[in-house]
């Protein structure tokens, strides 16, 4: 418990104190280098350029990119998956994917998402759903927001 105060206390204590880069925020070690949701892994986030951690105004465009990769093992052959990314709070943004996983190879995929209007930190989280239609898959978040395993990326947005 002491830790964990600890670390939200020196996460926030920098983001208050931080200029616009991410080279002063200690977010290093406390954002996986990779989830996992279901069948799919996403890795090697990176937000406007920076890995994992990007720093934006209310309202900006964001540009990621992620490498996805699928279980062949694990995942049903013809069920249709979706990847959904958005941001905890604030919902659903986009799908980066939606096929089968018998044509699923690992591969970087890009996505834009917009920063909340209100400042603060957020969470970028992501969801597989197995599901035939894109709105039915964001409905599942909207249902069920995925857990804070699933983050991938943290947003600071200030004015």
């Amino acid at each position: 418990m002491f830790f964990r105060l600890f670390i939200s206390f020196c996460f926030l204590f920098s983001f208050l104190s931080a200029d616009s880069t991410t080279e002063s925020y200690p977010w290093k070690g406390l954002i996986q280098d990779e989830a996992t949701s279901d069948v799919v892994t996403l890795s090697r986030l990176t937000l406007n350029g920076h890995s994992r951690v990007a720093v934006v105004k209310p309202g900006e465009q964001i540009q990621g990119e992620v490498k996805c990769a699928f279980d062949s093992k694990k995942c049903s052959k013809f069920a249709l998956y979706h990847i959904v990314i958005g941001i905890h709070g604030e919902g659903p943004m986009t799908s980066i994917y939606n096929g089968m996983c018998l044509f699923a190879r690992d591969s970087f995929k890009k996505f834009a998402l917009t920063a909340p209007e209100r400042q603060g930190v957020y969470q970028v989280r992501f969801k597989t759903v197995r599901s035939l239609f894109k709105k039915t898959a964001f409905k599942s978040w909207s249902e069920e927001e995925p857990g804070t395993g699933s983050t991938i990326g943290i947003l600071v947005v200030k004015a």
